[in-house]
Formats: C-alpha cells, sequence, structure tokens
C-alpha cells in the first residue's frame, strides 16, 4: 500500500482548472470527464508526438522547473504526480534530479506508455 501522507503532490494546471469549472457548476463533471477520458486513451501512443513535438507543449518543463525551486536540493523526496498520463512531467522531474515519482491517472493506455519510459517507481490506476 502507498504511504501518501509522505508524498508531494504536483496536480497538473488542468485538473485544477477542471475542479474550479465544477465548483462553479459550469460543467458536467460525469460527461466531461468521460468524454476526455476517451480522447487520452485514443491517442495516449501518439500524445507526446501531438503535445510537445507539434505544439510546443511546456507544461511538464515548467511544473518541474516549479518542483524543483519548491523542493530545492531534496531530492529523495516522495513526488505523486496527480494526472500523470503518458510521463512527460514525471520525465521532466526526472531529469531535474528527483528519482521517487510515483505516478497516478485514470487512462490506462497513458499509463502503459508512462509504464514503457521508466519514469515512475509505481503507477497507480483510478
Amino acid at each position: 500500500a502507498a504511504d501518501s501522507a509522505s508524498w508531494t503532490i504536483f496536480a497538473h494546471p488542468t485538473f485544477a482548472e477542471g475542479r474550479n469549472q465544477a465548483r462553479s457548476g459550469n460543467c458536467n463533471l460525469q460527461e466531461d470527464f468521460v468524454a476526455q477520458q476517451k480522447v487520452y486513451d485514443h491517442f495516449a501512443d501518439i500524445y507526446d508526438l501531438i503535445m510537445v513535438e507539434n505544439d510546443g507543449y511546456m507544461g511538464p518543463k515548467i511544473l518541474a522547473d516549479e518542483t524543483a525551486i519548491l523542493l530545492g536540493d531534496k531530492t529523495t523526496a516522495k513526488i505523486l504526480d496527480v494526472g500523470s498520463g503518458t510521463g512527460l512531467s514525471g520525465d521532466e522531474i526526472l531529469k531535474k534530479g528527483y528519482s521517487c515519482i510515483d505516478a497516478f491517472d485514470s487512462s490506462k493506455p497513458s499509463c502503459e506508455v508512462a509504464q514503457k519510459k521508466g519514469v515512475y517507481e509505481r503507477i497507480f490506476l483510478s
């Protein structure tokens, strides 16, 4: 069992945005989740190519930079990457020298892509 009390948890901006929309009543959380899940599942194998190489997505690098600012030289801190997807953020965090990274995501195909990268110690699928 995971010792969640010892994790430093980073949630992606899209997670926080979705939470705020749900609180304001501007979305149907269940319908939006199902629709979004289908997209992530369908594009898991090419997500990195689409987002990083074609669109220049900088979210993972920004998250890793913020992680380094927050944690400094605590490179053995346990980090939980919430909404980890294909492991883009985990990979950037690993490049900063942090090696105790776990992942949490709801897309099985995305988790399978992340598993192949070897970035995370453990991957939790919801």
